[in-house]
């Protein structure tokens, strides 16, 4: 299960969070008044077309892009590792992507039903404890993804139910920037990285010949390079006709460079 949440960063509750960071990790004294001062007393407005909306204060979040932003909102939301665990399930948080992991038998209905009852029971308590710490689980961008292997038939898994929504299982989804497929064969990460990557080559050779060398560097490793390396590890072991499509893109980023 890959949870979504909605604006996660936007909503966090100063006094909850002061409140968690006292009591559940020991910060007191002159550092929670120094986070204290971090968080308060902030303000924002809007400017378009040099046209500035009137300041209005933020009473609630944790300011996206500074570098306390996710660590304080990890430790905003540490609580919710006992929730997950008290169902017997285990889990990955990275910043606001939440993910549920468990595993069961395709051939045993009972373990199979035991699994989508304690999923869906896991589900409520999560949704509960979210709604208790202004926090809101969008259901619509929540996804289920089965893994198992390419040489049997898809288990059949009913539907996951979240209070009067309904999750179906998808065959393939993006976690954390890598696209997953269900038999983790990556056949779709590697095609949309080869997709995006010779969108860009296009764009860069239509210009390479008004830019010089160094610049067509720069441009390839931006654009092109660091999709081929990102979270390659993962692409260890896969068939050569695979890591070829890759290999075909470096080639090409190579030829534009040269031109």
């Amino acid at each position: 299960m890959l949870l979504d949440l909605s604006a996660a960063f936007d909503t966090v509750d100063h006094k909850i969070l002061l409140h968690r960071l006292q009591t559940r990790f020991g910060i007191k004294g002159k550092a929670l008044s120094w986070l204290q001062s971090y968080l308060t007393d902030r303000s924002q407005s809007v400017q378009i077309d040099g046209f500035t909306s009137s300041v209005r204060p933020l009473r609630f979040g944790v300011p996206q892009g500074s570098v306390l932003g996710p660590l304080l909102y990890l430790l905003y939301t540490a609580p919710l590792g006992n929730v997950i665990r008290w169902h017997d399930m285990d889990f990955h948080l990275y910043a606001d992507d939440t993910q549920l992991y468990t595993t069961f038998s395709c051939d045993d209905k009972d373990d199979l039903t035991t699994t989508i009852s304690r999923i869906e029971s896991c589900l409520v308590d999560i949704t509960n404890w979210m709604t208790t710490n202004k926090l809101k689980l969008n259901t619509d961008k929540t996804e289920l993804l089965i893994l198992h292997s390419k040489f049997r038939l898809t288990p059949r898994l009913p539907s996951i139910k979240i209070g009067t929504d309904t999750i179906e299982p998808t065959n393939k989804a993006r976690n954390i920037g890598v696209i997953f497929d269900n038999t983790v064969t990556m056949s779709f990460h590697i095609n949309n990285i080869v997709k995006v990557a010779f969108y860009h080559l296009r764009n860069i050779a239509e210009i390479c010949k008004y830019i010089n060398v160094t610049t067509a560097e720069v441009l390839v490793h931006a654009f092109i390079i660091s999709k081929l390396d990102f979270c390659n590890s993962l692409l260890y072991g896969l068939p050569k006709y695979e890591i070829n499509k890759l290999q075909s893109v470096q080639n090409a980023a190579a030829r534009v460079i040269a031109c």
